[in-house]
């Protein structure tokens, strides 16, 4: 009889332990303890791929440092340990008795159910716990009425949320390729910053932000960590992503080869002639680029001068024997504002309308001795006006050279020239210009310039002016300027 209470006595412990024990199948569970985003990697910034509500039941399947991998329904995705609970530990809870102590003087308190005279013998002192299950009933309606308000709560949430579970995967996050044989990530876009990790040729990061001069690109890992890396090192794979604010400055020489045709119904050997001549230039130009304000829209402003010297200058021969070389300077200043529209490419392509105002001098060096020096009586100039045009960019064409183009057009621009030597009494004056740039990104922040310029201009004058010594006594003339600009620079990105 002994041995068989003894038998019995270890049978039932180890029931009892194994219904304390979690089973294997439920701590592969997890259930939300919270509103919570399923991530499509592990990392805080990585895509929302849905939104799980409080209570709802997932699958376990990998698990990584502080994240875990689950399946809800269809999806998988990752969520922090903190806002999910095991449910293995909570069932090894729910299993476990609930133990209420409580207190008999003169036997039961009133305000509970049983005895109202006293307590029965075996509930007197340490023997006064209730071993009983939680039960239901002994909830307060109170409480009861909260919790299904929870769970209504839980299912309006899964009600809501069905519009996540329709939606598939969506848009796939911005990713880099790593180019370099080893790329640090760094904490921080400076080169003196402490290493995160180090990524290796071919590894994929997924792009979290750039900086605002466009060199650096934060990156995270498959691992969720995360750092900055030049962008040097990497293939975007995205769309071209503008800097927030974008400064640039270039500057370079050329060659400028410019050319004048001259016709009037006047007399003599100015009333009709061509001269050409080359120059040396000098190019500078500043360039800020807001893209700040709109997933599409850029703001831009401009300036830019252009220097050109041409020594000896403007050969000229009156055809009675006397030659002459007559040097000049011209400077030209433009400056604009630009309002523009990305088309999200990968090579950054985007269109932007401008206006401007442009400013232009032609300075014949001793254009008084007319003599010995001028004796083609040219006039210095001065051109002026507002411009209106149009420019198209495509800044990362390949993964180091860019493109653009741009033609702006002056409006009722005003032509004058040295008193005494004008061609007509009134001008009119149209122009037009065009330039092609090709950028080649040679190191982070410097990139390699080459530009074609293409200018034109035609002045028409009508009657006579007083006292000009032109000698041509036109009525009508008209002249056509044609200079073409080939310059060669270095620019830097800030």
């Amino acid at each position: 009889m002994k041995q068989l209470i003894h038998m019995s006595i270890v049978a039932a412990a180890f029931a009892a332990v194994a219904a304390l024990s979690p089973s294997s199948a439920s701590a592969e569970s997890v259930r939300t303890t919270r509103a919570t985003r399923l991530m499509s990697r592990p990392g805080e910034k990585s895509r929302v791929v849905k939104r799980v509500p409080p209570g709802r039941t997932m699958k376990v399947l990998d698990r990584r440092g502080r994240w875990i991998k689950v399946r809800v329904g269809s999806q998988a995705g990752w969520v922090t340990r903190t806002s999910v609970r095991e449910l293995a530990e909570r069932k090894a809870r729910s299993t476990t008795k609930r133990r209420r102590r409580r207190s008999f003087v003169n036997g039961r308190d009133s305000r509970r159910r049983g005895w109202s005279d006293g307590a029965p013998e075996d509930r007197i002192g340490a023997d006064a716990v209730e071993d009983d299950d939680w039960d239901e009933e002994d909830e307060p309606r109170a409480s009861r009425r909260s919790r299904a308000r929870r769970a209504d709560d839980v299912d309006e949430f899964d009600e809501e949320d069905d519009e996540f579970d329709d939606d598939g995967d969506g848009d796939e996050p911005a990713t880099v390729v790593v180019t370099a044989e080893e790329a640090e990530v760094l904490a921080r876009p400076s080169r003196r910053a402490d290493m995160q990790f180090v990524a290796a040729e071919g590894d994929r990061l997924y792009v979290l932000g750039r900086s605002d001069s466009g060199n650096w690109i934060e990156v995270e890992n498959e691992d969720g960590e995360s750092g900055w890396v030049r962008a040097s090192e990497v293939d975007d794979q995205s769309s071209y992503e503008y800097a927030r604010m974008g400064y640039r400055a270039n500057g370079g020489l050329g060659y400028t080869a410019l050319g004048m045709s001259f016709a009037s119904n006047g007399q003599g050997p100015l009333a009709n002639y061509k001269v050409t001549s080359a120059a040396a230039s000098l190019v500078v130009n500043g360039e800020l680029l807001y893209a700040g304000g709109s997933d599409t829209r850029l703001i831009g402003a401009d300036v830019q001068y252009r220097g050109t010297r041409a020594a000896p200058g403007i050969r000229y021969d009156d055809g009675m024997g006397n030659v002459s070389d007559i040097a000049f300077t011209m400077h030209e200043i433009d400056a604009g504002a630009s309002y523009g529209y990305r088309f999200r490419r990968k090579d950054g392509l985007a269109l932007f309308g401008r206006a401007g105002y442009h400013y232009s001098q032609f300075k014949i060096h001793n254009v008084e001795d007319t003599e010995n020096v001028n004796i083609a009586r040219l006039p210095s100039e001065l051109l002026k006006g507002f411009t209106v045009g149009g420019k198209l960019i495509a800044p990362r064409l390949t993964k180091e050279i860019g493109v653009s183009v741009e033609a702006a057009y002056l409006l009722g621009g005003s032509r004058t020239q040295t008193t005494g030597l004008e061609d007509g009494a009134t001008s009119r004056v149209s122009a037009l210009w065009g330039i092609a740039a090709l950028t080649y990104q040679w190191k982070p922040d410097l990139q390699l310039v080459g530009t074609y310029r293409y200018y034109q201009s035609t002045t028409d004058w009508a009657g006579q002016a007083d006292g000009s010594m032109r000698t041509h006594n036109a009525t009508q003339a008209s002249r056509k300027d044609v200079v073409h600009t080939v310059s060669v620079g270095l620019g830097k990105t800030f």
